[in-house]
């Protein structure tokens, strides 16, 4: 079949509103739909395969374009994919997602019905087998939150993708059954000091999970835990100490920013360090890692 790929700027600035791609495959590189106050991209429609999404093909997520775009997609596409768009829509820049096997672009990867638990109504969540995914929060607390172990009889084992955008709360207990934090999960919590949970279970983490968090001063993760995603603490401008002991990989941009970051702890095995990791972390003294066995270190890094 025909591939095709949307190079980097490809359509930033465009005047045309419809784009329709046709192709049987189709690749994006980073910012080929740049969206900015230039661009008048009303709706996207995508027929084939897609087989390759950058991180930001909609460019950085502090643009402002002049209004959303509809984005359909009538092939199921890779996981990349959900991740590249996620953030986009939840900063506003997309409202209309339609894609094969998910229902709603803005809170799942799953086809789904959303739930309310009788006694935990401030959950919307969806079951996934016989686990619940909690895909949005719509209390009000500015304490803590202790996020229920069950909800609808069945275990919560994930916490969805932007499920506690922009809340309120200063500290979250996450239960013992959770093992997995979605992209984008915490964005934007403004006032999250720290999160808790049990550093012996096994957990991973989606990118830009802890975006924008202002106030978060320090993170322990579990041993288990092998990769820092991309950008997990873009901006966490008062963060200031990290410690994880199982950590071979450090993703892109995953401390961009983090200004007052001063102690890092990752593993002796750490063979990784991506681009832009610690770009701006004007205050790192200390990272902890013997280096012996680094194989890949960003220049950018």
């Amino acid at each position: 079949g025909v591939e095709l790929t949307i190079c980097a700027y490809a359509f930033r600035n465009s005047a045309i509103k419809n784009i329709t791609i046709q192709s049987d495959y189709v690749k994006f590189e980073r910012n080929c739909f740049w969206l900015d106050t230039g661009n008048a991209i009303q709706e996207i429609v995508v027929e084939g395969e897609i087989t390759y999404c950058d991180r930001m093909p909609f460019g950085s997520t502090a643009n402002n374009p002049k209004s959303p775009l509809a984005f359909i997609v009538k092939n199921k596409p890779i996981e990349s994919v959900y991740e590249s768009f996620i953030g986009v829509y939840k900063k506003g820049y997309i409202d209309n997602y339609q894609g094969k096997g998910w229902t709603y672009f803005s809170t799942s990867k799953y086809t789904a019905d959303y739930l309310r638990d009788d006694n935990n109504d401030a959950y919307v969540y969806f079951l996934n087998g016989d686990n619940a995914v909690i895909t949005d929060y719509d209390g009000d607390e500015a304490g803590t939150i202790i996020v229920p172990e069950t909800l609808g009889g069945k275990p919560v084992t994930e916490i969805g993708h932007g499920a506690f955008k922009s809340c309120d709360a200063e500290y979250i207990e996450l239960p013992d059954t959770v093992n997995y934090i979605g992209v984008y999960a915490f964005d934007e919590c403004t006032n999250l000091k720290g999160v808790k949970y049990n550093t012996n279970n096994e957990i991973s983490f989606g990118t830009y999970a802890f975006d924008d968090c202002h106030s978060l001063e320090k993170f322990v993760f579990s041993e288990s835990v092998k990769k820092i995603s991309d950008c997990m603490f873009y901006d966490c401008t008062a963060l200031s100490s990290v410690t994880a002991p199982g950590a071979t990989d450090i993703g892109e941009g995953a401390f961009y920013n983090c200004s007052n970051l001063e102690t890092v702890q990752f593993s002796e095995e750490l063979h990784t360090v991506g681009p832009s990791a610690f770009s701006t972390c004007g205050k790192l003294k200390d990272i902890g890692v013997s280096g012996e066995k680094i194989t890949s270190l960003a220049k950018e890094s």
